[in-house]
């Protein structure tokens, strides 16, 4: 891993609150495992009039699961992208620089993209579900949207048009995510800041001209010079261009994930994060409306 103190040089001291709770997480959920029934013996089970409470059981365990499993890899996914962008920066190469915000933004847009409902969702239901985990539901307590944006997350992928795949394994378009931290979340210059990384991505002109600078005016031209030396600088100029932006995406990286883990400490079928119970999220309204439906 990458030392903090480059993390913070990079996305500024907000960093230094969230890396210290990402990693104690990340350890403690190594070698986690959920199990998830074939279709087959769940439908045995599901159609069984005099099953109910087992179906619940079995199907609220998976989405637990799936749940903490989305929560916990967007952790450590976001945390590679953040690791990475500092690590480029440290060595000054600005194409990597550029490819890892970019991955961290629609990451973090991802991300945030199931986890925010899935929150709400949880601490909403948590009786029920509790209920459901325990065997003692007696009634049939299904979320078809829920499961499909947990599979969706876990699953979503170019999908060709002779594949016999269900809606929610299809990928969304780069621009979804990038309107959810714009609008859902108002990162400010979030769009623009895109624009210019891809431009940087893409076989482009900004992809060729960081490695040149302008030279002296000459009569009838203009005189490029390959620069090396130039192109180091790049990285620099473009945190200083977004440096408001960029710790907005650390705790837009984070927050959700955390959030959601510590809603699912109230079922008690995964590790207790001790680091969540006084943490100071920037997501004022999600923790609160969240706390509030697992005080009812």
């Amino acid at each position: 891993m990458v030392d903090d103190s480059l993390v913070v040089k990079v996305f500024g001291e907000i960093a230094s609150e969230y890396l210290p709770c990402a990693k104690d997480i990340i350890s403690k959920v190594d070698g986690q495992s959920y199990f998830f029934m074939d279709t087959a013996p769940f439908e045995e089970i599901a159609f069984d009039a005099d099953r109910i409470s087992e179906t619940n059981q079995i199907y609220w365990t998976e989405l637990l699961g799936r749940t903490h499993l989305a929560a916990t890899t967007s952790i450590q996914r976001n945390l590679s992208w953040i690791e990475g962008a500092a690590r480029s920066y440290e060595d000054d190469n600005f194409l990597s620089f550029a490819a890892n915000l970019r991955g961290l933004i629609e990451s973090v847009g991802d991300a945030m993209e199931v986890l925010v409902p899935s929150a709400r969702f949880i601490a909403k239901h948590h009786s029920a579900i509790k209920s459901a985990v325990q065997s003692k539901l007696e009634t049939i307590f299904i979320s078809d949207d829920f499961e499909k944006s947990l599979i969706h997350y876990s699953h979503a992928r170019r999908v060709k048009k002779s594949d016999d795949a269900p809606e929610e394994h299809k990928a969304k378009q780069t621009f979804h995510y990038i309107n959810i931290l714009a609008e859902n979340a108002a990162i400010p210059a979030i769009k623009p800041m895109y624009a210019d990384l891809c431009s940087i991505m893409h076989p482009a002109a900004m992809s060729v001209l960081c490695f040149v600078e302008n030279g002296d005016d000459r009569e009838n031209g203009v005189e490029w010079r390959n620069s090396p030396s130039a192109y180091t600088f790049r990285a620099q100029d473009l945190r200083g261009q977004y440096e408001e932006t960029l710790p907005y995406l650390v705790f837009q990286a984070f927050d959700p994930a955390f959030i959601t883990l510590r809603a699912l400490h109230r079922f008690e079928m995964f590790p207790q994060l001790s680091g969540l119970k006084n943490f100071s999220f920037r997501l004022r309204s999600l923790i609160e409306n969240v706390d509030s439906d697992l005080r009812k």
